[in-house]
Formats: C-alpha cells, sequence, structure tokens
C-alpha cells in the first residue's frame, strides 16, 4: 500500500525547522513540568495508594500538585474545574473519560481513555501526551482555549476535533478507524500540524482551509484524506 504524505514542496531547510519545534515543544514541556513540581505535592492513587479513585485526589489538590495513577482499571470520568494539575498515569491506567472546563491547565499522559475521551472548554491550555483513546477522541472548543499540545497519542476509531480554539499543536498523533480523524472548524488555528498518521479513516482532515503549518503527515486507506468544509 502506498503511503501518501502532505507535499507543499518544501525544501530541506523546512524539514529541519519542523524538528526543531518538534524537540522545542518537548525541551518546554519537561521544562513546565519540572518547574510545576519543584516545590508541589504528589498524590498518589491506586488500590494499596493513599486515594483509591482519581477523583477524590483530584479533589484534593492543589494547583501545581502531581496525580500519579497506578496501573488498572478506573470506571470514573474525572472532572477537573480552574485548576492547574499534572495527572500522571503508570502502565496506562484504564478511566472512562475528563472533563476539563474552567481555566484547568496541566499534562495529561499516559492514560488510556474508554468511553468519553477527553474535553476542554471555557478556558485554559492543557498538554495530552502519550494517551491512549478507544471508541472515543478529544474535543477542545470555546475562544479561550489556547496553545493546546496533543502529542504522540493513539487514537482508534476517535478522532480530534478542535472548534474555535486557537494556536494548538498537534503532533505525532496516530489516529485510525475514525470517522473524521482531525475536525478543524469555528476558525480554529494550529501552529504546528505535523508528523501525524491518519489510517482507515472516513475522512483523515476535515478543514475550512489547509493551514500552512500543515506538515509531514502521513496518509494510509483512508476513503478521503483532506476535506475542505467552507466557514458557516
Amino acid at each position: 500500500m502506498v503511503e501518501q504524505k502532505d507535499n507543499f514542496n518544501l525544501k530541506f531547510l523546512s524539514s529541519l525547522k519542523v524538528l526543531t519545534l518538534r524537540k522545542l515543544l518537548i525541551f518546554l514541556i519537561t521544562l513546565t513540568f519540572l518547574i510545576s513540581t519543584a516545590s508541589a505535592a504528589t498524590l498518589n492513587v491506586g488500590p494499596e495508594a493513599t486515594y483509591h479513585i482519581i477523583q477524590s485526589a483530584i479533589d484534593a489538590a492543589h494547583d501545581g500538585d502531581t496525580i500519579q495513577v497506578a496501573s488498572g482499571i478506573y470506571n470514573e470520568t474525572i472532572q477537573v474545574t480552574n485548576k492547574q494539575l499534572n495527572i500522571i498515569g503508570q502502565n496506562y491506567p484504564s478511566i472512562n473519560g475528563a472533563r476539563l472546563w474552567g481555566g484547568v491547565t496541566g499534562i495529561l499522559y499516559g492514560l488510556a481513555f474508554t468511553k468519553s475521551g477527553v474535553a476542554l472548554s471555557d478556558g485554559g491550555h492543557i498538554t495530552i501526551q502519550n494517551c491512549e483513546f478507544t471508541n472515543c477522541g478529544i474535543d477542545i472548543w470555546t475562544q479561550t482555549c489556547t496553545d493546546c499540545m496533543i502529542l504522540d497519542n493513539k487514537l482508534t476509531n476517535g478522532g480530534i476535533l478542535l472548534y474555535e480554539t486557537y494556536d494548538n499543536s498537534v503532533i505525532g498523533n496516530y489516529i485510525s478507524g475514525a470517522k473524521i480523524g482531525l475536525q478543524m472548524g469555528g476558525g480554529a488555528t494550529c501552529k504546528s500540524i505535523t508528523n501525524n498518521s491518519f489510517e482507515k479513516c472516513q475522512v483523515a482532515a476535515q478543514l475550512e482551509q489547509v493551514p500552512t503549518t500543515m506538515n509531514w503527515n502521513i496518509y494510509k486507506s483512508n476513503e478521503v484524506n483532506i476535506k475542505i468544509v467552507q466557514p458557516v
């Protein structure tokens, strides 16, 4: 099967810029995590930990805290409102979903979402990295949600929706079997849409226009690779 890639007739210098941007984003995420946790607490969740459910740890946490979630199945949809938290999974703990609103910032890392995925609205910016999504995806909307980073996630039968949200980065994700792999509307913008793989989607990417920052993505066995939809 021949793979098809974005082709904007870029020179070698452009590829170097993409790699440099990727390294810079990873460095900034790591630096932010180290700074935010330097004087913050770590709350542990697991069968033998202080907290047995994730929501209890979230409710008890303060800005800048880190919640470490042990491997296991957590039949809950977590809710975070107006907090700065880093929620880190160990060996991909399974949870239903996450609802974030009211100025939430922080990191979701190494979690497996199995039902409703992640939804962010009404302000804030987060990093979603190295997570797995099965039959669900990522929804980010409203103008007050900016600078979100969606990095190195695996989405199966689910996609990414960005609506009226600006200056996001979508990098290194693998999206398969989705009705729409990446959907952008309401004037949503991204600083970078690079190195993503779209496979066996009905529509790999549905956009109002093709951003100049959309490069080096791979399309394989999709019904439609890029669909342009006029703004309403």
